[in-house]
């Protein structure tokens, strides 16, 4: 390789392109300027390995401040030119403007004319507008299509003219035409990066509202959101910033892999001594092979040392368990896989794998480019990358077509080459680049067929010696008795022996069969063997298109076999992503039928809640209307009784008075029983009715649910009420806390669920083996909280028992309940009243459950 192409020279840059108004104030140039050096400061800040270059045709206005702030930021630019340079220069008509594009001419690194359509004179552009209009064109489109940021100094206004900024912008963002019309059809978006827009006035306009704001716009057809978009971006570069520098740190210890590969590529060093461009070419070849060789060895290490550290560690775990019961043995299984994981897991973070991929990806991409620059095809490689085009391949045409512009610009002072070639060069194709490739793929075939091969017998090998000696320890077991003897006592260190070597076997088949699927040598034969007779074909019909003296033909063989070679590169990368995509689609299969499954269990689950809900209101319902029927049971009977006996008083009564013997005495008690059985009535059908009208009022609110405003303090006595006859067994005093007036707007029949649970709990569990107790309700309104606590003085909960009491089917004692009371109340509390609950016990000195829920909730 030349000494002056030090490595340095194959990095990718990062180009930054320039479109804006010719007709910007003078006064707003410094701002502008200083805005463009703001933009190329923060991508060398961003990606310090990378340089930037802007391109810039350094017309008046925007493009000559983009050209001097690169050179005030130590960048270089590049001059893409619009037709011939006398020509473009007969745009400037003033001496000040045409002697400042000369200066800037001779300070741009270099510089170049885009080529006329074919047929065109330079004399056709003084007397054609249209043509001259669509040079312009093509020049915006040049600078647009290779930038990976433009910058555009825009009022933002359309103004419907072809090849102005604001055409550019909107072809940019709503995608780009190719640059090869035969490549169109099948080319609808071209990848492109996102647009500075820095909303720039012109001259004899109005200043537009928010002047000088930046903002970022991005393709259409790469989504809407914006931050995904910007991240990707940043991505895209980050993998360019991460191979130049691969190049700065392994390129110089490569020197004499990257020589050796430049040797295997260029066959007659004349052909580049001719071209700096095929230099530049053989340059990145030479260096992106020598790392991708790089990094496959990387790659292989590492997936032999995580194997090897598996089996050993696994062996330990082996010999510890049959030989030596030793803590440091065993230590030994969980280090040595820890140190598996650490190593796999930094060479996922070094990216070996994909480097690997990426750099033989690019390198045999430059290789094709090479023999198509020979060809004079002015074709870029990346062109064919997005016929089949996936995001994750992205940087790579980024860096191919990036550096394709780098070789083919550096240096240039004047118009692009654009010679055909002749069949002398065809023929050099076909001996140096198709034959050459045929044998290669031929060999690597035979080679990675051979290896799969071995593996597979060894693997199966493993596999058998490990059945084997799970079969002689079966038949030792079988026949210890007439073994022993042969083994002289030793049978335990056989038998040891044996599983150690039995399991062994089995973990090193296991690895030496993951290491040929993971190395996919079975897939890289069968690919190899493809393109051995992609190539075997090719070069059959080149020699007969030299040998007839076709040299259009032989160019498109050699462009066809560019581009089908370039695809069955991309198929084996596509391949492997197919087999992760398909095993990621079974598992998404899989979860959306497991969530299909949840889903369907969930409103199962949801109906069967909501089941047991109404049923532990009915069943306490239920518990409600016995009760109360009990204790109506006696003021009915003592009324009844008492109208009886004044039935009886009242036809004695009439007796004595129908046969005139009623006497003063007679009456006067009359009077006296009457009176007593009316109180007597009286005093019952009030207490009947006090239990009609505690038991109505609650018994409908459990079942209807509806929210209204209610006292809580007498919405509690009416619960207790109702309940009173359950406790009518037991001396239990209760004792209220609470505000007369505290008012809710909520849903009373929750709190009748949630009191009548606590109260019938604290009855069964709480008071099951004690006669007399205390149970206290406290409620107070803190903040927008309403705090309630419960407490009764029973027997308590366990401490086993107390982390599980608001778990559903979850009880202490099965005779007593179905352990769901609890677990609805949680849930109404949580889900209805949107609160939290929690229970304090311990054994012996009775339960606190405090509740917190949002007032009028």
């Amino acid at each position: 390789m030349n000494e002056a192409m030090n490595h340095k020279t194959a990095f990718i840059p990062l180009y930054l392109g320039i479109s804006g108004h010719h007709d910007i104030c003078n006064a707003d140039k410094p701002q502008l300027k200083q805005m463009i050096k703001d933009i190329i400061e923060e991508k060398k800040v961003q990606y310090p390995d990378t340089p930037v270059i802007m391109l810039t045709p350094l017309a008046e206005g925007a493009d000559r401040l983009a050209a001097f702030a690169s050179l005030e930021c130590g960048i270089s630019f590049i001059a893409p030119l619009p037709m011939p340079v006398d020509e473009y220069r007969k745009d400037f008509t003033t001496s000040e403007s045409l002697h400042e594009f000369n200066e800037l001419l001779d300070k741009a690194d270099s510089w170049f004319e885009l080529p006329l359509p074919h047929g065109t004179r330079t004399e056709e552009l003084q007397q054609n507008k249209e043509k001259r209009d669509e040079q312009y064109y093509q020049n915006g489109l040049f600078i647009a299509r290779q930038s990976q940021l433009l910058i555009a100094l825009w009022d933002g206004i359309d103004n419907e003219k072809q090849g102005g900024t604001a055409h550019i912008v909107k072809l940019r963002k709503t995608g780009l035409p190719s640059s090869h019309p035969q490549l169109q059809q099948r080319l609808q978006n071209l990848q492109s990066g996102p647009i500075c827009h820095i909303l720039t006035p012109r001259k004899d306009s109005p200043k537009p509202a928010g002047a000088f704001k930046k903002k970022l716009i991005c393709s259409d057809y790469r989504g809407s959101d914006e931050n995904a978009l910007v991240e990707m971006d940043q991505q895209l570069l980050g993998h360019v910033d991460a191979y130049n520098r691969d190049v700065q740190m392994l390129a110089p210890k490569l020197k004499e892999k990257i020589r050796q590969s430049e040797e295997n590529l260029v066959h007659d060093q004349s052909i580049l001594t001719s071209s700096p461009e095929l230099q530049r070419i053989a340059q990145y070849h030479a260096i992106t092979d020598s790392l991708a060789t790089h990094f496959k060895h990387k790659r292989f290490i590492a997936l032999i040392i995580l194997l090897v550290l598996a089996v050993v560690a696994f062996i330990f775990f082996l010999i510890q368990l049959e030989f030596w019961q030793k803590p440091v043995i065993l230590l030994l299984y969980p280090l040595i896989m820890g140190l598996g994981t650490l190593w796999f897991l930094n060479s996922n973070r070094k990216r070996y794998r994909k480097k690997h991929d990426d750099y033989r990806a690019l390198s045999e991409a430059f290789r094709i480019q090479y023999f198509l620059s020979i060809a004079q095809r002015r074709i870029n490689v990346s062109e064919y990358y997005l016929q089949k085009y996936k995001s994750e391949l992205e940087w790579r045409i980024y860096a191919l077509r990036a550096a394709m512009l780098k070789c083919s610009t550096e240096g240039i002072k004047g118009a692009v080459n654009t010679v055909e070639s002749n069949l002398s060069d065809c023929n050099y194709i076909k001996d140096y680049w198709v034959s050459d490739q045929h044998e290669y793929f031929r060999r690597s075939s035979l080679k990675y067929k051979h290896l799969h091969k071995m593996l597979r017998y060894s693997g199966n090998i493993l596999f058998f010696a490990s059945l084997g000696a799970a079969l002689f320890l079966f038949f030792i077991s079988l026949r210890a008795d007439h073994i022993l003897t042969f083994m002289n006592n030793h049978e335990d260190v056989a038998h040891s022996v044996l599983v150690v070597c039995s399991l062994g076997f089995l973990v090193v088949s296991g690895a030496v069969h993951g290491y040929n699927e993971k190395m996919a040598f079975s897939r890289q034969s069968r690919t190899f063997e493809q393109m051995c007779q992609l190539f075997r074909m090719a070069g059959e019909k080149l020699r007969i298109a030299i040998e007839s003296d076709n040299r259009s033909e032989a160019v498109e063989i050699i462009r066809e076999l560019a581009q089908e070679s370039l695809m069955e590169n991309l198929e084996a990368h596509q391949q492997e992503l197919q087999v992760i995509n398909t095993l990621l689609e079974e598992q998404k299969e899989e979860l959306f039928r497991q969530r299909e499954e949840l889903k369907s269990t969930l409103e199962n689950l949801h109906k069967t809640q909501q089941q047991l809900i109404e049923s532990e209101k009915m069943a306490a319902l239920g518990g409600l209307v016995a009760g109360v029927a009990h204790e109506i049971n006696t003021p009915v009977g003592i009324g009844i009784t008492a109208i009886t006996t004044l039935m009886d008083d009242f036809e004695k009564i009439a007796g004595l008075f129908n046969r005139n013997e009623i006497t003063r005495e007679d009456f006067r008690k009359f009077l006296e029983s009457t009176k007593d059985a009316g109180a007597l009535i009286q005093k019952n059908l009030e207490r009947t009715a006090s239990l009609i009208q505690s038991f109505k009022q609650v018994s409908v609110d459990q079942v209807s649910e509806q929210q209204r405003i209610f006292v809580f303090r007498d919405y509690l006595n009416d619960i207790l009420s109702s309940l009173q006859p359950k406790f009518s067994g037991k001396h239990i005093d209760f004792n209220i806390e609470c505000d007369e007036k505290l008012e809710l707007d909520s849903f009373p029949g929750v709190y009748a669920q949630i009191f009548t649970n606590f109260l019938l709990n604290s009855l069964q569990h709480g008071f099951a083996d004690k006669e007399a107790g205390t149970i206290g309700i406290k409620a107070d309104i803190n903040k927008d909280l309403l705090e309630i606590q419960y407490r009764d003085d029973g027997a308590g909960i366990s401490r086993k028992d107390l982390p599980h009491i608001f778990e559903p089917f979850y009880t202490s004692d099965q005779r007593k309940g179905t352990g769901l009371g609890l677990n609805i109340i949680y849930n109404l509390i949580k889900q209805k009243l949107h609160g939290n609950i929690t229970c304090e016990s311990e054994p012996g000195q009775g339960v606190l459950i405090k509740i917190e829920v949002p007032v009028n909730r």
